[in-house]
């Protein structure tokens, strides 16, 4: 491995000499090589199959949007389709959240976090969205949301600001995390809080499912980095936090199973993140049944997350 490679992503923390070649295969079909740390498990795709430095701006929800047929949905259709799951990942900083408290989500998306996070009745919430047409609707959503329209390293943000920074499927995409990182301290309070998630190297469908096609769809060009949990503490770590990483199951376990017996995804994010009710409900039986589904999806979920093999990655911590 080029050290330089190490360098330019602020990795240099790890040693080139663990770091093997995996060849993969990327979402689009393309043979890419993905540099793996033999020690943490980290994965970097190799430059030479990055996206381009306006790719956020101009094309990436036009290639990737809820339908995996790749037809456009526009930022209100991804707000209801996302409800359920943002507002889980919501809950998963909801108690740290004060009347006194200065939040800002980096990349917003079309706004299904930070519109809950307005409604909570924190102090300030202010927000970083690079993409036009999913800043627009959110200005429009949310007229008193200070919203920065550029990428985060460009934006202009207050210093030792804010209590709360939270960034979900972003880090993956950035080409210097460390980078990225040392921004988000600089902008937060010491002994402010940060709430990073990623998607997981080690996600069951890649590394325990027999032949479930997940490798050919798992990695894609929009992403650079492949986190671990055991690469995402020593990177935040690295940069002054004091945390942990956990586990998050964001596909339920008929998404897993469908992904079993039909070695690829679903036909949109709606149909994969729903738990089926597969009978109306009218009788008692028809209850237990539709029960006993939502009691197999709980089981399972604390059994992912238990052994660390949730699709993404949450980190919680504080800067020192």
């Amino acid at each position: 491995m080029d050290k330089t490679i190490l360098e330019k992503t602020g990795f240099q923390h790890l040693d080139p000499d663990q770091f093997r070649d995996e060849k993969i295969i990327l979402r689009d079909g393309r043979k890419a090589v993905l540099w793996v740390d033999s020690d943490s498990g980290h994965g970097i795709l190799d430059p030479e199959y990055w996206v381009e430095n306006d790719y956020y701006e101009k094309t990436y929800r036009e290639q990737f949007s809820a339908n995996f047929d790749g037809k456009q949905v526009d930022p209100e259709n991804h707000l209801a389709i996302f409800k359920d799951l943002n507002r889980k990942q919501f809950v998963q900083f909801e108690k740290h959240l004060s009347s006194k408290s200065k939040v800002l989500e980096v990349g917003c998306s079309f706004g299904g976090i930070i519109s809950q996070v307005a409604e909570s009745g924190v102090a300030e919430y202010h927000a970083v969205e690079p993409n036009k047409q999913d800043a627009d609707f959110v200005e429009k959503m949310i007229p008193d949301l200070k919203l920065y329209s550029n990428s985060f390293e460009e934006a202009d943000l207050p210093e030792e600001f804010y209590d709360l920074v939270i960034c979900f499927e972003v880090l993956e995409h950035v080409s210097s995390p460390r980078l990225f990182l040392e921004k988000t301290s600089k902008v937060l309070k010491r002994g402010g809080l940060v709430n990073f998630e990623v998607p997981n190297h080690n996600v069951a469908l890649l590394r325990c499912y027999q032949s479930s096609g997940h490798d050919q769809f798992y990695y894609h060009k929009a992403h650079i980095h492949y986190f671990t949990s055991e690469s995402m503490n020593r990177l935040f770590q690295s940069c002054g936090f004091e945390g942990q990483a956990s586990s998050f199951l964001v596909y339920p376990f008929f998404n897993h199973v469908f992904w079993h017996f039909n070695r690829g995804p679903q036909e949109s994010f709606e149909a994969a993140l729903t738990t089926p009710q597969p009978t109306s409900g009218e009788s008692k039986v028809q209850r237990e049944i539709n029960a006993f589904y939502s009691q197999v999806e709980s089981q399972y979920e604390d059994l992912v997350n238990r052994h660390g093999a949730g699709d993404c990655l949450l980190y919680q911590g504080r800067k020192k």
